[in-house]
């Protein structure tokens, strides 16, 4: 039983200003494509068990729910020098992404959702990386067309679309009380019930858009990045638990 669980470099985001997203992943893009396909990294198969016993509770059927003690998420562990070192700390029970400056890192968890879905997940900021930021990818139907929502250590939330290739902003960085700074533990949580996307940080709404009507809910995932203007910083978010549920709409 082999999976492959792909983590891939998606921009490199010099993100001082929003705007600067776009521009640097065209540009590393184009530099990309001269030089080797993305990485990929193939493991054992650490698929969740997807239970159709599991009662729906409050309109909600538990799919996956790791705390990365025993890992069952089909999360990617792999490590390229100077981009980014991703895998799971059995001994401190977290799935930990260390990214260097520039890259934005994403894990996906491979189940292509084809039912509304809710997606939670603890996350930590590391204090002595406070321009790192943790989140989550979704809407990932090929490396041309996803979204991004992210909290940083700063206690800002930001919402990026890549669509067609092209980068567009949908929420630019802006403060929230509701975030808590690096160091603190932020729960992170993302709905899609095929009508709308919704972005959550500890129960307060940060973001919500209508979505596309009759397009598939691709697939999700964790991401990890810095934003941090030293070349010898490296960003690092722990993520020490994950749950995804299946919505019923009835």
């Amino acid at each position: 039983f082999l999976m492959a669980a792909t983590l891939m470099m998606t921009a490199a985001m010099m993100m001082g200003v929003p705007t600067a997203w776009p521009q640097v992943r065209e540009n590393l893009t184009a530099w990309i494509a001269h030089r080797q396909p993305r990485d990929m990294v193939t493991e054992a198969d650490r698929s969740a068990t997807v239970s159709p016993v599991n009662p729906v509770i409050d309109g909600r059927r538990l799919v996956l729910d790791d705390d990365f003690s025993r890992p069952t998420a089909p999360l990617a562990e792999m490590e390229t020098p100077d981009r980014w070192l991703i895998g799971f700390v059995i001994d401190q029970n977290v799935y930990r992404m260390r990214v260097w400056r520039g890259f934005t890192a994403w894990s996906r968890l491979h189940f292509d959702q084809a039912a509304p879905f809710r997606l939670e997940a603890d996350s930590v900021v590391a204090q002595e990386t406070q321009r790192g930021y943790a989140g989550f990818l979704t809407r990932y139907y090929d490396d041309a067309n996803y979204m991004l929502l992210a909290v940083d250590g700063e206690g800002r939330f930001n919402v990026m679309r890549h669509q067609d290739g092209v980068w567009n902003t949908l929420q630019p960085w802006t403060d929230s009380s509701a975030i808590l700074p690096a160091g603190e533990h932020n729960v992170l949580a993302l709905e899609d019930d095929g009508q709308a996307i919704r972005f959550w940080c500890n129960n307060v709404l940060l973001f919500a858009m209508v979505a596309e009507p009759n397009t598939p809910l691709g697939d999700v995932g964790l991401i990890a990045g810095s934003k941090s203007s030293s070349s010898s910083d490296v960003a690092e978010v722990n993520y020490s638990w994950l749950k995804l549920y299946e919505l019923n709409n009835e």
